[in-house]
């Protein structure tokens, strides 16, 4: 039959203490791990031969013995060896801390419209059981009544899975194997040695006396202290690796001093943890008065002597979820939420959602309570405001494409609570001040319409409109070539297309404004003499084609041309060949003229030139 534990000393302790701020430092010397403190070298422990024992100072461990006064520092280690084959392994502390309802995070407090649907939050994202990430089984006992005023009745246990820093694969799963098949339901505790251990897992109720039928014994997983609260495997003494179905929870801090749990016998596995306020109950078995009935068994409590009524028993074991779901299964949590209006925002819970609603469709502010309560009674709370406005939104009607070089445009969108709207360029070449619209170049611009709303109206859901801003020569192209499919065609319609073959191109006619399905070649423009034996260009350019570049070039030779006058994207033309510039607001006829005469230069080249950007 498994034992409990039994009080051995410890075979050996090795104790390092690392340098900080709170200890000066440790020190090898002659092969001894040392304790100092800021003052006073504490003791010297067994002496040191295996070289593998800085490999294992790896985590966090605990010192015990004459140390344990400085663990709770976090400042201590021990390492210690057990069995013939003096393994060497660390003892890994649990910390104790809250194992009880917190908030991961405050729900923010929500800007809603009056008219909206009902909205819904996941609690699952707020809430959690502090410090807990492992599988949780909950104990239901019959002990509530005899034994805590708050009638606790379950004992909740962490288990160290791989979902935690301390996985116990084997035995967790082993302590599952029992759980899942029932094996615990109507088992008692039998042992419990006051100020040590509250031990069960072997005898049910049913048949006293009568070991529980046991699995294959699982492999030992030592290496977890056996520190006050903490739950680990009884086995046989003299077998590390003979435990079953038995547990026992530590009342006490049992690692080292004449229990030394974590040494003997192998070191007991520490597998999980009790959490919440389950520590209240098992204190209070712990408490109660027992009757050795048969020593082979232990102790069974017996609150009255001369009947077994009292036992205290699991009435069911089971694994059980943190967060309640809607089929309303059993969970460690359950919500409940409260509003301060219940006539603005009504609330309810459905497991773990919180739902809103907003029965009055009335402007406002409610407060919202929200509590999550373990099965202990434990709860945590977070408040946050529903404020309640009308919804208003944004009418932004669709804009033709813009012509590069038009005047600027007005935006008009509006918003349904007459407020003003305010505009932004998203993407794209343009500005707007105000609602002002000025394109910069060519190209697609989204532009978003916005209302930022007031005390009485929530922000509109901002609107976007696509401009296509084109250049002058797309709207040439329109012009000229009505056929949509030829606008898009650009052997049809592209700048280098000559459609008659009097060698001007669209761009040119778009440049010159010619219709380029019309023989033209008598009106391109030509250089002449002018009365000072010059050569001289005049040339008609468009102010609104502030995509076009003109470009007047003269020289002795194709290969030595120089830029005497240039007019880009719609400005002025400027160069020392400008003569004049004349004509109205939109059509500009412009005169150059080289600066060499025919009588300084025997050959005397000018061309124009015409790019789009």
């Amino acid at each position: 039959m498994a034992r409990g534990p039994g009080f051995e000393l410890a075979e050996k302790i090795y104790v390092k203490v690392p340098i900080n701020r709170e200890v000066i430092k440790s020190n090898q010397y002659q092969n001894n791990f040392v304790i100092y403190t800021k003052t006073n070298r504490l003791s010297t422990f067994a002496s040191l031969s295996d070289s593998r024992f800085a490999g294992n100072l790896r985590r966090f461990l605990r010192c015990v013995a004459i140390c344990r006064e400085y663990a709770s520092a976090g400042v201590i280690y021990a390492l210690l060896t057990h069995g013939p084959a003096n393994c060497v392994y660390g003892i890994e502390i649990v910390p104790d801390e809250p194992t009880v309802p917190g908030v991961i995070e405050e729900i923010n407090d929500r800007t809603m419209s009056s008219n909206d649907p009902d909205a819904t939050i996941d609690l699952r994202n707020y809430f959690e059981i502090t410090n807990v990430t492992g599988q949780i089984v909950r104990f239901e006992m019959n002990a509530g009544r005899n034994v805590d005023s708050n009638f606790i009745d379950d004992i909740l246990i962490e288990l160290f899975d791989a979902n935690t820093p301390y996985d116990r694969p084997q035995t967790v799963a082993n302590f599952l194997n029992y759980v899942n098949d029932g094996d615990y339901d109507s088992v008692y505790i039998h042992r419990s040695p006051p100020n040590f251990v509250v031990q069960g897992g072997g005898f049910a109720f049913s048949n006293l006396g009568v070991h529980i039928p046991t699995d294959a014994p699982v492999q030992n997983e030592p290496g977890i202290s056996n520190t006050r609260g903490t739950i680990a495997m009884a086995k046989v003494g003299g077998d590390p690796d003979s435990a079953t179905s038995e547990w026992f929870f530590n009342v006490v801090d049992n690692s080292g001093g004449n229990a030394s749990l974590d040494t003997q016998n192998g070191g007991f596995t520490v597998f999980g943890r009790a959490i919440g306020s389950s520590m209240n109950l098992i204190d209070g078995i712990n408490d109660l008065p027992t009757r050795t009935v048969n020593p082979a068994l232990g102790a069974p409590f017996f609150i009255d002597a001369d009947s077994l009524v009292n036992l205290i028993v699991i009435l069911d074991a089971n694994t059980i979820d943190v967060y309640p779901d809607e089929n309303e299964d059993p969970s460690v949590l359950t919500f409940e939420a409260t509003s301060s209006n219940d006539a603005l925002v009504d609330v309810s819970v459905n497991g773990s959602e919180l739902n809103m609603s907003f029965p009055s469709g009335q402007n406002g502010e409610a407060v919202i309570t929200v509590t999550a309560t373990d099965l202990h009674g434990n709860d945590a709370v977070d408040v946050f405001r529903v404020i309640l406005k009308t919804a208003q939104t944004i009418n932004f009607s669709l804009i033709p494409e813009i012509t590069l070089g038009d005047p600027p445009i007005t935006l008009n969108a509006t918003a349904s609570s007459n407020l003003a709207v305010g505009y932004r360029i998203v993407s794209g070449p343009a500005i707007v001040n105000g609602n002002i619209f000025t394109p910069t170049r060519v190209g697609s611009v989204t532009v978003e319409a916005f209302q930022n709303g007031n005390d009485s109206f929530n922000a509109a859901i901002p609107v976007q409109q696509v401009i296509q801003i084109v250049s002058n020569f797309h709207r040439w192209v329109n012009a000229f070539y009505p056929n949509p499919v030829d606008q898009n065609d650009p052997a049809v319609s592209g700048d280098g297309v000559d459609m008659t073959g009097d060698g001007i191109s669209n761009l040119l006619a778009y440049a010159f404004n010619l219709d380029p399905r019309i023989f033209h070649r008598d009106l391109l423009p030509a250089p002449n003499f002018d009365e000072a034996n010059r050569l001289t260009i005049d040339f008609i350019r468009d102010t609104r084609a502030t995509d076009l570049n003109y470009r007047v070039e003269a020289g002795p030779a194709p290969n030595f041309l120089q830029t005497i006058a240039q007019s880009i994207g719609g400005s002025a033309p400027s160069g020392s060949g400008v003569i004049s510039e004349s004509g109205g607001s939109t059509t500009r006829t412009v005169t150059v003229s080289d600066t060499v005469t025919a009588e300084q230069s025997q050959i005397r080249l000018m061309r124009l030139v015409v790019t789009r950007d």
